[in-house]
């Protein structure tokens, strides 16, 4: 690939970071490769339509929210490759984490399992006290996560 998605933790929202990065874009050693310049940033809320880089795993065609497990204090960078110098910026005046797309990532990955196990154990409580018409409505749901769960457990 010809982009890079690193895992930063910070107290400044996504908007702030976004804006610090494209503020410094121009600068220094940034080109872009065949990703055309691809900067985007995401936390546990950002939606999107086309996520196909992030996963093969069930992702489907329609608004979602990629980054649903992450904490808070989290924000995923995926940006072009040839942006050397903004990439220099983020490992350096960020708590930078790790790139994700390294294999392993630990940190990364340890929060996507934590998150997907909690919403588990939430959904099979709801499962355990209701009818069978609302574990009908619940299922697609538990089926996702399952689908996240194996995902991460075929990764490692």
């Amino acid at each position: 690939s010809s982009s890079e998605c690193f895992l930063i933790k910070t107290q400044k929202s996504r908007k702030e970071v976004l804006k610090e990065l494209k503020d410094k874009e121009y600068f220094g050693e940034n080109y872009s490769s065949g990703m055309g310049g691809v900067l985007e940033i995401f936390d546990k809320n950002t939606e999107i339509e086309d996520f196909e880089w992030f996963t093969d795993c069930c992702e489907e065609e329609v608004k979602h929210i990629p980054f649903e497990f992450l904490p808070k204090d989290y924000l995923a960078i995926h940006i072009d490759e040839g942006y050397k110098d903004l990439i220099n910026f983020i490992k350096t005046e960020y708590e930078y984490v790790e790139n994700i797309f390294n294999d392993p990532s630990p940190v990364f990955d340890e929060i996507f399992k934590n998150y997907y196990k909690k919403e588990e154990e939430k959904i099979l409580k709801q499962i355990g006290e209701t009818d069978d018409k609302k574990v009908v409505s619940l299922w697609p749901r538990y089926e996702k996560i399952q689908e996240k769960l194996n995902f991460i457990k075929n990764e490692n």
